[in-house]
């Protein structure tokens, strides 16, 4: 990675002398725009015509370079590209660090895909390194180095930006340079053939340039090793993370609660949070959080105690009020003012002020009265940060309050933010703002959704790691792989398990189903067991309530008649008790996620669930359960927690068996208040055999 961030020989494939083209925008812009640049990089163009680039001599053929190369730029039409990856391991100094820009490979598809696996082999067969295909290069801030087709001179800053777009990087390019702050580093993956978000990672957290990580990705190569890494790098430095490709494109092939309740966007936000990451799904809140950590002192942003919280100062009423309910209504507390500090406050201020939270310095307010308040509120304990907002009067200097502000942020142990509001007043601000090492925020809103998304970054969750057994690995493999186990295949799975499933019986004709019955006992359920019928309820293929021998055989005979051929099962209609889906789903790039969820007509209107990811205990089950309003649900309504606890860490436990179990759906498991709780419905499915989908 040093060689690729920051070589002393980069040989650049497929340079050219005609404005405009990518090979000629990669030797302009590696060119030294700095004077003092500490690299002195020895830059090889290669094209076949030979001849001069920008006053430096041109090499026909990589293989025609006689020095080392420490890394090997290649622009060249995707037809060339594998032939010229080998020159670079022919050599008899291989290059073996490559950036390549071309595209035309996975991406479209048909001889792309051809060449895709072509590369992949190179790759294997000469150990290289490989960032790209398809991308747009690397950029080293710090040490003016650009070997990309982005634009020539980058602001220099503390951002380390990874994104899987090269037009994303190219667009934060642009709106850093008018929200003041700038990179270290920049990478852009592309197809990410061999490097990947994961070796990135590693680099940017031993960076000491780079003090925050922000990431744009489209998916991600290998989840449990990302997850690993997120969590021990998201206590070193903050992690901004903006993931696209979320929205449910299948939703009507979801076949049950499990795959509803674990769609993709909410294992990553699972993922995510608990490694302490920050998760967003827009470009303004990204931006607004890279502001927020990059220029402010948030690292003590979270509250913990009772009297701590946010304050807001305002020289407008309705602003103020705004504020206060947003803070409100997105979970930031405010600070409370005591009696004593209330009183002090109003000598201060003129008599119209009010010195509730928010403080209303009134419209004619100057920076002198804003100096008064901040003067006060530096020394008072449990402030986490004031919200200054100013709004343009005719009175009011916008510059010299900023710039107050800007100076009150070095020497208060809380964040100040300006949010001034308005046209020119704000482009005012932000000017000014910038040249003083701090942020302007247009809208209250952008920058509450901002704290609230930042939250408790630096105080990670744990995530455990100890192993689920597996000493019954082989039982699974003498099952039927098919889309759906049936009941009765899932009960005995589950039973060998130790979960509390509810027996069934499958009657073939009337005689088998008197004799069943009076093993069950009235009242009876019955239903249609079929991997051919996901959801049963759609289908009238679930009858409840069956208290009389008459009933359950009117049914049956309906049965027999709507579902010609396929498994009839009977069970005995158990206490309802309070309904909880439990679920397993191996999600491609993270594992096995478990599911607790809250059951019946609640599912859809509360929404209320846990998402474990990764290797999960008991301990680890209940600590989560602990921490969510799901708990206060169980416990309001005196159900043990620690038998809800064991039957989800046997479910997990059965889930990592077999790779080939892509989901359980547990539909619903009832629990008591005095007695063991009981699974009514129990489905494995999307069984396949090894190397089909």
């Amino acid at each position: 990675m040093q060689k690729i961030f920051n070589p002393q020989s980069v040989a650049i494939i497929g340079a050219s002398e005609k404005e405009g083209k990518i090979g000629n925008i990669l030797i302009k812009n590696i060119k030294p725009k700095n004077k003092n640049r500490k690299s002195k990089l020895k830059i090889f163009p290669v094209n076949p015509k030979g001849r001069k680039i920008e006053g430096l001599k041109v090499y026909s053929s990589v293989l025609d370079i006689a020095e080392e190369v420490d890394l090997a730029v290649i622009a060249v039409p995707a037809k060339f590209v594998n032939q010229v990856v080998e020159e670079c391991a022919w050599r008899e100094t291989p290059i073996k660090n490559i950036i390549i820009i071309s595209a035309g490979f996975g991406e479209i598809g048909g001889e792309g895909l051809k060449r895709k696996k072509g590369l992949k082999d190179l790759i294997k067969k000469y150990k290289l390194n490989v960032l790209g295909p398809n991308c747009l290069g690397i950029i080293n801030a710090s040490e003016d180095i650009n070997l990309s087709f982005a634009k020539a001179n980058i602001t220099e800053g503390g951002i380390g930006l990874i994104s899987q777009s090269g037009a994303f990087i190219t667009s934060m390019i642009d709106v850093a340079e008018s929200e003041q702050f700038g990179f270290s580093l920049i990478a852009s993956l592309g197809n990410k053939l061999n490097i990947n978000e994961n070796d990135l990672l590693d680099y940017y957290v031993k960076d000491p340039e780079t003090k925050i990580i922000a990431m744009y990705l489209e998916n991600i190569s290998d989840g449990k090793k990302f997850q690993t890494k997120l969590k021990r790098i998201a206590k070193i430095k903050p992690v901004i993370i903006i993931k696209a490709g979320n929205s449910q494109k299948t939703k009507e092939a979801i076949q049950s609660h499990t795959g509803s309740l674990a769609g993709e966007s909410v294992v990553i936000q699972t993922v995510v949070k608990d490694a302490g990451g920050i998760l967003v799904d827009n470009l303004e809140d990204f931006v607004s959080i890279i502001k927020v950590l990059n220029n402010f002192k948030v690292s003590k942003i979270q509250t913990t105690g009772k009297k701590e919280g946010l304050v807001i100062v305002t020289n407008a009423g309705g602003p103020g009020v705004i504020t206060t309910d947003l803070t409100e209504s997105y979970g930031l507390k405010l600070f409370e003012f005591n009696k004593k500090e209330r009183v002090a406050l109003k000598k201060k201020l003129p008599e119209e002020s009010s010195v509730n939270n928010p403080i209303d310095l009134i419209g004619d307010a100057r920076e002198d009265r804003y100096q008064i308040v901040l003067d006060y509120l530096k020394d008072i304990k449990g402030i986490k940060g004031v919200l200054a907002i100013v709004t343009p009067q005719a009175q009011t200097p916008i510059k010299k309050i900023v710039e107050n502000i800007a100076e009150y942020n070095k020497k208060m142990p809380f964040p100040t933010f300006p949010i001034v509001i308005g046209g020119e007043a704000k482009d005012e601000a932000e000017k000014v703002a910038g040249s003083n090492g701090i942020n302007n925020f247009e809208f209250p809103v952008v920058l509450i959704r901002a704290l609230k998304k930042i939250g408790k970054w630096n105080i990670p969750a744990t995530v455990l790691v100890k192993q689920a057994k597996g000493e019954k690995s082989d039982r699974i493999s003498r099952q039927e792989y098919r889309t759906l186990l049936s009941y009765k295949e899932s009960e005995k799975l589950a039973k060998e398990f130790k979960l509390n499933i509810l027996p069934a019986k499958y009657p073939d004709n009337e005689d088998d189903l008197k004799n069943f019955i009076k093993k069950l006992k009235l009242p009876i359920v019955m239903k249609v067991d079929s991997p051919n019928i996901i959801h049963k309820n759609v289908k009238n293929g679930v009858a409840v309530g069956l208290n009389t021998v008459k009933k359950v055989e009117e049914e049956f005979r309906r049965f027999q008649k709507d579902f010609p051929g396929e498994k009839i099962l009977i069970q005995h209609q158990v206490e309802n008790g309070m309904e909880i889906i439990l679920g397993l789903k191996r999600d491609t790039s993270f594992g096995l996620v478990l599911i607790i969820g809250l059951g019946g007509i609640t599912t859809e209107i509360l929404d209320e669930k846990i998402l474990l990811v990764g290797n999960i205990t008991n301990v680890k089950i209940k600590d989560k359960l602990k921490k969510s309003k799901l708990y206060k649900i169980l416990k309001k309504e005196k159900i043990n927690i620690d038998k809800l606890v064991e039957q989800a860490g046997r479910l997990f436990e059965l889930g990592m068996l077999d790779e080939k179990i892509i989901e359980v759906d547990v539909n619903p498991i009832f629990l008591y208040k005095h007695k063991d709780p009981v699974i009514v419905d129990f489905k494995i499915m999307k069984i396949s055999q090894r190397g089909s989908s």
